[in-house]
């Protein structure tokens, strides 16, 4: 279970990366076009959506960087579980069971 959470963390860091990297790219981009319209400076309108790309790239990269631990923790215990694991010999047993025609459960006994 451990591992699959983590694997999952890995799945939304991937995402939260992606997220952070359109951010910075649409920053290039917003300098590049004022650098070919040959100003050295924005606008004020220009400067409040630099400055909240800014602010939205910074969460983001602090979102990344707490799932991208939440990620290394819980795949490293479950790992660490999975291989220190004892199978466990059960005399009773209840399992379920399902088919096409419905399901229940099925008590093992061993003897």
């Amino acid at each position: 279970m451990l591992t699959g959470l983590g694997l999952g963390f890995f799945g939304a860091l991937a995402g939260v990366l992606e997220l952070q990297a359109q951010h910075a790219s649409a920053m290039r981009r917003m300098s590049a076009a004022a650098r070919a319209e040959g100003r050295d400076t924005f606008t004020d309108g220009e400067w409040q959506e630099f400055n909240a790309l800014r602010d939205g790239g910074i969460q983001l990269r602090n979102a990344a960087i707490g799932v991208g631990v939440a990620g290394v923790l819980s795949l490293s215990a479950g790992v660490a579980l999975l291989a220190t694991r004892k199978k466990v010999s059960r005399r009773v047993a209840l399992q379920p069971h399902g088919g096409p025609l419905g399901g229940g459960a099925v008590l093992r006994i061993r003897f």
